[in-house]
């Protein structure tokens, strides 16, 4: 199986040697995971969801923000049905990644937790980290990371981002979260600053333009 990272953070699982990809036709209760040739629509892309345990949970775009269409296993059993359904917080919905040699005959191996996303065994080229879902409270992040691994394995920011940090000749890159800003609801001088502070500006304005018109008067008086 081939995990193919999408532009839109998602990811697409085709069978190697394949164009067939694991599809979801719909979001409805129990829908069986098919194999079906790669059409590029949402029903064959997934998210995958970190669990604390190290395992994750894979669901479908279809999904949207919901809870539905979670990868789900009916049974242990060899050539058992997997199906799309309503996440249970159960053993059948949790997955783990295991890796294949790559060609060079490297491993890539990756772990995932609810704080931190491991990788290991990237072969060299360009990469690109896009937040699909921030935490609650908090921004999106507005323009994907996107980093370089050199030849020699060590890791660089392919492009500047006031978001990343990796310092020179560091493998830990630290993506900051930056929270929402909203007005305080209650209690505290909160909102009634806000408040006075506009009546005071609509009043300043009212005074300019009465101001403006008392000259004008007194020029066509003295006139």
């Amino acid at each position: 199986m081939e995990i193919l990272p999408q532009p839109d953070g998602s990811y697409v699982f085709r069978i190697e040697g394949t164009d067939m990809c694991l599809d979801l036709p719909n979001v409805s209760g129990w829908t069986p995971v098919k194999q079906w040739e790669n059409n590029g629509g949402d029903n064959q892309k997934w998210r995958i969801r970190a669990n604390e345990d190290g395992t994750c949970g894979i669901q479908s775009v279809l999904a949207g923000s919901g809870d539905e269409a979670f990868m789900t296993g009916v049974s242990w059993r060899e050539n058992d049905k997997v199906i799309g359904l309503a996440k249970n917080n159960g053993n059948d919905q949790k997955w783990r990644l295991i890796p294949v040699d790559n060609e060079d005959g490297t491993k890539t191996t990756l772990t995932v937790d609810a704080a931190a996303l491991k990788i290991t065994g990237l072969v060299p080229g360009e990469y690109t980290i896009s937040e699909t879902l921030a935490p609650a409270g908090y921004m999106l992040l507005s323009t994907p990371v996107k980093i370089r691994v050199e030849k020699d394995g060590s890791v660089v920011l392919a492009e500047e981002s006031s978001a990343a940090d990796l310092p020179e000749g560091a493998i830990v890159l630290t993506i900051r979260n930056y929270r929402l800003y909203a007005l305080p609801s209650t209690g505290g001088i909160g909102t009634g600053v806000y408040t006075v502070a506009g009546i005071l500006l609509m009043t300043s304005s009212a005074a300019l333009c009465l101001g403006g018109r008392r000259r004008a008067r007194s020029r066509e008086s003295a006139a």
